[in-house]
């Protein structure tokens, strides 16, 4: 096993590939040449151990720790979404949350851009135009080719000939400033709103993502923060006494306010980590004996990419 100074063994990697590629085409030509494939982190909580591969895996699991014995009240009317209603609740979440980064990527919050939707329909702008003005930013919603076309009419063009823009705009106080445009196409929009309709038929609110200025919901974490014995009872041995034994008292831990759905994600996450120790590999050479064996010697756990010349 080699490791370079960055642990990961990328560049001895490269160069031992490159040697055998040249030197010794054969071994790889007869399928003898493999590449260990380390996990990316190594999850522990209480007597629970286990390698995680990519972080995609990592996020799920943090969700699925953080939402045991968790339940979400919305304040409004009080409503509280418990057990396997919140699952598919953060299911849904997880998967606006993976498809919104098409729009966060853009500059323009998520919830901005969720807030822009037919809230009949949930249909959501195809195209997101950014527009920066000297140092102020502007965001606008176009919701299909049809209102592409009429902006840029308004811009006095025809069609973007690259992905943004740039010219001179006057002020009204007539200082001359850089004005940059850019518009971007959003080819996620279907997909988001089909998320949307089953957040609604999730029982959830959907006409509101940005974060307002009073919590809309509470999460409340149902795990046993600490226990505390209670008052002992008084009295003489012989005496009889109508109070009970000491029990154990569960602490629950304070709700969680939260401004808007989307940061529900988040907080679970955050549940999730409570007690967990996560260690990241960059590679092998950061590994014990023991990891290395569990990792990438034994036969019947290890993974390996099988290095194929085409």
């Amino acid at each position: 096993i080699m490791t370079d100074a960055d642990v990961d063994g990328s560049h001895i990697r490269t160069l031992l590939l490159t040697f055998l590629f040249r030197q010794m085409p054969g071994l790889i030509e007869a399928g003898y040449v493999y590449i260990a494939q380390p996990p990316l982190y190594r999850i522990k909580r209480k007597k629970r151990e286990q390698y995680v591969d990519h972080d995609a895996d990592l996020n799920r699991i943090l969700l699925e720790l953080g939402s045991e014995e968790v339940n979400l009240l919305r304040l409004r009317d009080k409503h509280v979404f418990p057990g396997q209603k919140l699952d598919k609740i953060v299911e849904s979440l997880a998967r606006l949350e993976a498809l919104g980064v098409a729009v966060t990527r853009t500059g323009c919050s998520l919830g901005l851009y969720l807030d822009q939707q037919n809230h009949k329909s949930h249909a959501l702008p195809r195209f997101i135009v950014r527009t920066r003005t000297g140092n102020e930013e502007t965001y606008e919603f176009l919701q299909d080719a049809e209102a592409k076309q009429d902006y840029l009419k308004t811009l006095g063009v025809e069609d973007f000939l690259s992905e943004m823009i740039n010219r001179e705009k006057k002020l009204k106080d007539g200082t001359v400033v850089q004005q940059r445009i850019n518009l971007i196409e959003i080819f996620e929009n279907e997909s988001i709103s089909k998320v949307l309709k089953d957040l609604e038929t999730q029982g959830m609110d959907v006409q509101k993502f940005s974060a307002g200025e009073e919590a809309r919901y509470h999460l409340i974490d149902g795990s046993v923060a600490e226990e505390e014995p209670a008052a002992e009872a008084k009295g003489d041995a012989d005496e009889k006494t109508d109070e009970k034994p000491a029990k154990k008292i569960a602490k629950k831990s304070e709700p969680v306010p939260l401004l808007s759905i989307l940061e529900l994600i988040g907080q679970i996450r955050q549940f999730g980590r409570k007690g967990l120790t996560i260690q990241r590999y960059k590679g092998l050479g950061e590994m014990n004996p023991k990891q290395l064996f569990e990792t990438t010697m034994d036969p019947a756990k290890r993974r390996f990419l099988k290095v194929d010349i085409h």
